[in-house]
């Protein structure tokens, strides 16, 4: 009988579980502070994981507009995701320590423009695109950027960045769209690389080929290898490419992790920072990124396919 009364409760399509949404939840360390950020239909909750103790309502927002959130590494930051407006929280200064930190928005960014005057990096016009709901947001970093968000809604991958000077200036909000590209399939999953490391994971649903964004050099240095000799009046239009990671089943998680053999050299770097990929197939993978000849970006290589038991170590790429 009780068999018989589970099998209904399970098979009953009211009470059935529904299908869980990505990027919901949200962890992060704050310097030894566990804090959790949970979409929760038209709000946000911001909580602390143990114990569990809820310290702030972002919201409310319009019904079902909440689709994705996203901490910085650090903490002191929050975005997130509504309807195609991606809201940036920052903790304000006057808080005090643990739970009695707030966090206050201080921009609100859209797929055709930033939370400030300028459009993009370069101050040239972005291709226009057609952009729905985020689906997706992940902070990474960028070099000469304070912060740097990138989005994703539906076949639309974009970045957001804050300039160097913004924290010093008395407009703080002041965001640029720096980069926007019209995809052939949609992005659902992202990775940002923080610290110095200006690198992203990307997938989509079904998606058996994960793509790690980086900057590209300018044409000029790509050419010769060398730096160019004068400054330009205004900084080059970001460039940026992309290499494949291949995977026998559709990717399911992508995740930045320090090297363990960083040693003293910093842990956010494109050489001692991995990637951390999990598909469909129940096997973790480990991506790092081999530095390129010739000035080019570093590119991905896989060095370890951890099944069960002790993980199978391979060869870097030269």
């Amino acid at each position: 009988k009780k068999f018989l009364t589970a099998m209904c409760v399970v098979s009953s399509p009211s009470l059935a579980r529904p299908a869980a949404a990505r990027q919901q939840v949200a962890v992060t360390n704050d310097r030894g502070v566990l804090r959790l950020a949970i979409c929760a239909g038209d709000r946000v909750l911001l909580s602390l994981a143990d114990p569990c103790v809820l310290t702030q309502t972002l919201g409310p927002f319009p019904a079902g507009s909440v689709n994705c959130v996203s901490w910085t590494a650090s903490g002191d930051a929050l975005a997130v995701g509504v309807g195609a407006t991606a809201r940036v929280y920052e903790r304000t200064r006057d808080g005090g320590a643990g739970s009695s930190w707030r966090w206050e928005e201080t921009a609100v960014l859209t797929p055709t423009t930033g939370g400030g005057r300028r459009s993009s990096s370069s101050g040239d016009p972005l291709p226009a695109v057609e952009a729905g709901e985020l689906a997706a947001l992940a902070w990474s970093g960028v070099f000469g950027a304070r912060r740097a968000l990138w989005g994703a809604a539906a076949h639309v991958l974009m970045l957001w960045t804050q300039p160097a000077d913004a924290g010093a200036s008395a407009d703080a909000s002041e965001w640029q769209l720096a980069w926007r590209r019209q995809l052939a399939t949609p992005v659902s999953l992202l990775a940002g690389c923080g610290g110095a490391a200006a690198l992203l994971a990307s997938a989509g649903d079904g998606d058996r080929l994960a793509k790690v964004w980086h900057p590209e050099p300018p044409d000029d240095q790509a050419a010769t290898g060398r730096l160019p000799r004068r400054r330009a009046a205004a900084p080059p239009p970001l460039r940026l490419g992309f290499s494949y990671l291949c995977h026998p089943a559709p990717v399911a998680s992508l995740e930045w992790r320090p090297a363990p053999a960083a040693g003293a050299g910093d842990p956010s770097s494109p050489e001692t920072s991995v990637l951390l990929s999990l598909c469909r197939d129940g096997t973790p993978r480990l991506w790092m990124m081999a530095a390129a000849g010739g000035g080019g970006a570093p590119r991905p290589c896989l060095c370890a396919v951890l099944g069960e038991g002790a993980g199978t170590a391979l060869p870097r790429a030269p």
